[in-house]
């Protein structure tokens, strides 16, 4: 069998102190150093900033002689321009019918439902107050998906604090063609609005 031999306890006690003792010396210049280094770089970039700010403030400080030339080369060239014929980048369009329906009274906030060009239902993300509801119809007879001449309340379909309001749709000879059916709230404000055809 081998021996083994044991080593004091002692010393390899006090010799790993010793080793940590000169490590903690090691760290303190070296985090001082860091520090050092860090707030170097930091004033360096400050001193940087500073002058790219200073350079772009010389454009503010140009003499008054040259804004003035400035300003009269442009009003030279502005009443060069007056005389020509010069084609505008961009003319805008009156709105539509269309248009002014769902983003004037609607104000955009509706879901809409076509056949083909014109509309056959929407629905209100925000409750809409039509207080006259035959005038609202017959103002945007253009858009809707049934072609009438005039509308009427259809009585015998209303009820008592109902929540649909049903309107007739009538042609030139007083005939119906389509009804229109409006959806409404407790408030009695319009969520919902379809057309059918007779």
């Amino acid at each position: 069998m081998a021996k083994i031999l044991e080593f004091p306890k002692e010393k390899s006690v006090r010799a790993r102190i010793l080793q940590k003792s000169f490590q903690q010396k090691a760290v303190i210049p070296l985090s001082l150093l860091s520090v050092l280094v860090v707030s170097l770089s930091l004033s360096e970039w400050i001193q940087f900033a500073n002058q790219k700010i200073s350079t772009s403030r010389g454009l503010a400080s140009l003499p008054s002689q040259d804004i003035e030339k400035q300003i009269k080369w442009e009003h030279n060239w502005a009443d060069s321009l007056k005389g020509s014929n010069i084609r505008p980048g961009y003319t805008s369009e009156e709105p539509n019918q269309l248009d002014n329906l769902l983003f004037g009274v609607l104000q955009g906030d509706v879901k809409m439902t076509r056949d083909g060009s014109r509309i056959s239902s929407l629905e209100m993300i925000k409750p809409v107050e039509l207080k006259n509801r035959e005038e609202f119809l017959e103002s945007y007879k253009a858009v809707w998906s049934v072609s009438f001449d005039r509308v009427e309340l259809d009585t015998q379909k209303q009820e008592l604090r109902s929540k649909v309001e049903t309107y007739k749709l009538l042609d030139k000879k007083g005939q119906t063609v389509g009804q229109a059916i409006f959806g409404l709230d407790d408030l009695q404000t319009v969520r919902k609005l379809e057309f059918s055809t007779q």
